[in-house]
């Protein structure tokens, strides 16, 4: 039978992932977040990096998922409030999606829950490696979700 040491990467990676999404989720909730969860941090995450916008088929590529389904959550965040859409002024064809002032404050609020749980997982494997796992999976990752335009 397999062990925890047999689990491969992309298995721990998915389980760290649904333990640190548990944990912001519970937090969301106690905060009032009551009509947002993991889901949206694909849009979330990446205007809180980008904050001239993103357009939805950028914000999809990222994400790894389409663009139409993309654009349901970029339509349930709009409708929330977290999110607007407008023209590109490079492009008026073109709809950026930006953060709102509150969901600016969704963005701040989901990354001070990922310090906070990063803190926790330092202080349990140590300071030291957990700053090397950092660096490695920075390496690893190959498109950052800062834009490069």
């Amino acid at each position: 039978m397999y062990t925890k040491q047999d689990l491969k990467i992309g298995a721990l990676l998915r389980i760290a992932h649904q333990e640190s999404s548990k944990i912001v989720h519970q937090r969301l909730i106690e905060a009032g977040y009551c009509d947002v969860n993991m889901t949206y941090a694909p849009v979330i995450q990446p205007l809180g990096f980008n904050p001239s916008g993103l357009t939805i088929s950028d914000l999809a590529k990222l994400a790894g998922m389409t663009t139409q389904s993309m654009g349901e959550l970029v339509q349930h965040l709009i409708r929330g409030g977290y999110v607007e859409k407008e023209r590109s002024h490079h492009d008026r064809r073109t709809r950026i999606v930006k953060l709102t002032a509150k969901g600016e404050e969704l963005s701040l609020f989901f990354y001070s829950v990922m310090a906070d749980i990063e803190r926790e997982w330092a202080m349990k494997v140590g300071h030291e490696r957990f700053q090397e796992l950092r660096n490695i999976l920075v390496e690893l990752i190959p498109s950052p979700i800062i834009s490069e335009s």
